[in-house]
């Protein structure tokens, strides 16, 4: 069964020479074996008819499909100087060229080249895609490029437009100033290494600042809900996890013979992120800030094991060895600070 639609053209072209009638006839006849509909003067146009109501009527009739223009020489010639029958359809179809959204609906059809093989095309249609006829060794080819085109079935159709996949839809993680501070890490400290105390407490400095992102701020009202919100933000805070482990595992994979006390008073300082730091909390929950001991906690766990990943006994030795000065908020007064005195004690 024939599921294909029915076209129906119109063939616009010069009577140039007999040959060239038969030439046109020809193409026409085949394209009539083929389907296709075809509108032609030598059929069509009977005697009393008005010859460029005819012409106006096809070209700009939405029961035409498309429109044919045989280019030979002398269709482009006359098409040029507006002279004949091609003028005067040259005159109806150019505006429609121009200016209709359906340009598609006008195909240059090539019946003749000149002898540098370039196609004899009217000024007006030379940037429009054509088909090439005038070549017995590509005619086959390129009639049915015209027989697919006029009946719209390419024979590369565009695919399906699909679905946008599912990763594009998560989260992307928010980045950090650490980030970038260990991709330049490797360059600053090889052109700068009596820099290296001041670029470790400038990111650790940095780091800390940056945890503050993780408080809860509006907790919920019962344990339960605090416990999702606590979920959330050690999720979210995964992304600026990891800039610390990238940097301590550069830091002492080389060691560059930095100063380990500036880590030591960075894990002193983190238990301050156990209870509120700006004067805006008035009040606040039991369990809101409960997730900075385990943010502590992992963060002191990883930094003893990247450094027993590279050997650096220096490192271990002073982190394992040392007396923590933890400070704390003190929950009865904000401004003051106490300093607790605590042992690590190391399980192996």
């Amino acid at each position: 069964m024939n599921t294909i639609e029915q076209k129906k053209i119109f063939i616009s072209y010069s009577w140039s020479t007999p040959e060239h009638g038969d030439w046109v006839l020809s193409l026409a006849h085949q394209l009539m074996g083929d389907g296709v509909e075809v509108v032609l003067d030598k059929w069509d146009l009977k005697e009393g008819q008005d010859k460029f109501h005819f012409m106006e009527t096809m070209v700009t009739s939405p029961e035409i499909d498309k429109v044919l223009m045989i280019c030979d020489r002398k269709y482009a010639e006359k098409a040029d100087i507006r002279v004949g029958g091609v003028g005067t359809e040259t005159q109806i179809i150019t505006p429609q060229v121009y200016n209709q959204v359906r340009q598609e609906k006008f195909i240059p059809v090539v019946a003749e080249v000149d002898s540098d093989g370039h196609a004899f095309l009217p000024t007006y249609l030379k940037s429009l895609i054509y088909i090439d006829l005038s070549s017995e060794s590509s005619y086959a080819m390129e009639y049915e490029k015209l027989l697919r085109n006029i009946y719209n079935r390419p024979s590369l159709s565009k695919p399906k437009l699909g679905q946008a996949p599912s990763y594009l839809l998560e989260d992307s993680h928010v980045s950090y100033k650490t980030t970038s501070m260990i991709r330049g890490m490797d360059a600053q400290l090889d052109k700068f290494p009596v820099r290296v105390n001041l670029f470790v407490k400038d990111f650790l400095a940095e780091f800390d600042k940056n945890l503050l992102d993780f408080s809860i701020d509006s907790p919920a009202d019962s344990y339960l809900e605090i416990g999702e919100q606590i979920m959330d933000k050690l999720t979210q805070y995964q992304p600026l996890r990891d800039d610390y482990l990238h940097f301590t595992d550069k830091l002492f994979r080389d060691d560059r013979n930095f100063d380990v006390n500036i880590v030591i008073r960075f894990f002193e300082n983190l238990p301050l992120h156990l209870s509120p730091r700006s004067e805006g909390y008035r009040q606040w929950k039991t369990g809101q800030f409960d997730h900075f001991k385990l943010i502590s906690h992992e963060l002191f766990i990883y930094t003893i094991a990247i450094a027993l990943k590279h050997d650096n006994l220096r490192v271990l030795e002073e982190l394992l060895l040392t007396k923590y000065f933890l400070k704390r908020v003190d929950q009865t007064d904000q401004n003051s600070s106490i300093m607790i005195t605590c042992a690590i004690i190391l399980i192996c």
